[in-house]
């Protein structure tokens, strides 16, 4: 199986309590929430590891487009992880050679991340980066001992892993 998540970080600013706060005592903090999520059960033959990692992007992608295409207000700035570096290399590689597979779905990426940045330039398109695999909440739709309690309120699968609600720095 593979699968993508999207999650909307907000920036929160909360004022200093007491008489003498000022706008310079504004604390900032995030918080993460579960957006748009889809995971997709491989065929039992013919999905290699690197074929299924390279899904999983172009299923994050469709997913980030459908995202942009339908929040009011365009985001800052748009991160995508994954835990394949593999992945991350091939979409990277200038000269290497790919087979058709992987070629294929990495022009579809990068096309969609060209045509990205042309319709929302306010917004900052990161390169990708690469995330532990323990860290990243997809992989929970493949792990296969998910429970309820996994995927439920206040859970990491909602509210997306804590690195999340840190300062991208």
């Amino acid at each position: 199986a593979f699968g993508a998540i999207i999650y909307i970080i907000y920036r929160i600013a909360t004022p200093s309590p007491g008489p003498w706060a000022s706008d310079l005592d504004t604390r900032v903090t995030f918080s993460a929430s579960l957006f748009l999520a889809k995971g997709r059960v491989a065929p039992l033959a013919g999905l290699t590891a690197p074929r299924s990692e390279m899904n999983s992007l172009i299923c994050g992608a469709k997913l980030l487009d459908l995202a942009l295409r339908s929040l009011p207000e365009k985001p800052e700035q748009v991160t995508i992880c994954l835990d394949s570096e593999c992945t991350i290399a091939a979409v990277d590689s200038e000269n290497g050679i790919l087979r058709s597979y992987l070629a294929n779905r990495r022009a579809t990426y990068l096309g969609a991340l060209k045509d990205w940045k042309e319709s929302y330039p306010e917004t900052g398109f990161e390169d990708l980066q690469h995330v532990a695999g323990v860290l990243n909440p997809a992989d929970l739709l493949t792990r296969g001992a998910c429970q309820m309690s996994d995927l439920g309120i206040n859970s990491d699968w909602q509210k997306g892993p804590a690195f999340l609600c840190s300062p991208s720095e």
